[in-house]
Order: structure tokens, then sequence, then C-alpha cells
């Protein structure tokens, strides 16, 4: 989920309907691990990720489960930084050189278990061509 272009996009995100508020807060942890970097490219990734939206439906039916649609609007997409959030933990937020970690590894693992938990699933992002 690495863009090329600095176009805008959406990302569609399926999480399992029990488990928005772990999606959420895993999120939100992803979001201030971000914000702690000193990197100005990191920093400016982190505030990509801040016009999160919940589809306002009740949950959708996707085989034997129940699931609550994520729509992630990106205006300007990094072009450096992956949005998979399993690399954005383990790529960005967690290293193994503690002067380089914006999380420790406790919280990049709580995180992780939170996010593989809610997942569903990720659809590919769209990017958006103006028309007119």
């Amino acid at each position: 989920m690495k863009f090329s272009a600095s176009v805008p996009a959406l990302v569609l995100i399926q999480v399992h309907a029990d488990k928005t508020a772990d999606f959420e807060s895993a999120w939100s942890g992803m979001r201030s691990g971000l914000a702690k970097s000193t990197n100005a490219d990191v920093k400016t990734f982190g505030e990509s990720l801040a016009k999160l939206f919940k589809v306002d439906q009740p949950p959708v039916a996707a085989g034997d489960a129940k699931i609550v649609i994520y729509v992630l609007q990106i205006d300007a997409p990094s072009t450096t930084i992956s949005y998979n959030p399993y690399k954005i933990i383990w790529e960005v937020l967690w290293k193994p050189a503690e002067t380089e970690s914006l999380l420790t590894r406790a919280e990049a693992d709580a995180i992780f278990d939170k996010m593989k938990a809610a997942f569903q699933s990720i659809n590919p992002p769209w990017k958006l061509i103006k028309v007119g």
C-alpha cells in the first residue's frame, strides 16, 4: 500500500463489528506514535492518517461475520512510507534500536494485536482523478 504519486486517494478498511473500539484505539495509538517523530516526513505521514471516517450504517454481513466499513481519505499520500498498518507498526513506529523507536516493543505489540484482531480486510486504495 505504497503510493507512486501524491494524488488524493480513498482506502476502505473493513473491521469486525465487535472490534471497532479496538481498531479505533489502535489507530489512535499509531497516530500518537507518529506524532512523536522528529522526522518531517514521518510527521506529515502521520497527519495524512487524520481523515478516517466510519460509514454511518449498521454492520454489513460478510460471510459469517458482520463488518463495519471505515474510509481513509488521504489528500496528499506519502510516496515513501507504506500505508499498510502492519508496516507502519514494524517499520516506522518500532525499530530494534531504541534510539530510533517511537514506541516501545510492548506498545507496538499491543497496537498490532488490536489491528490483527479487528481487520477483516483492507481494500486496495482508490486513486482519485478529478473530473470536470
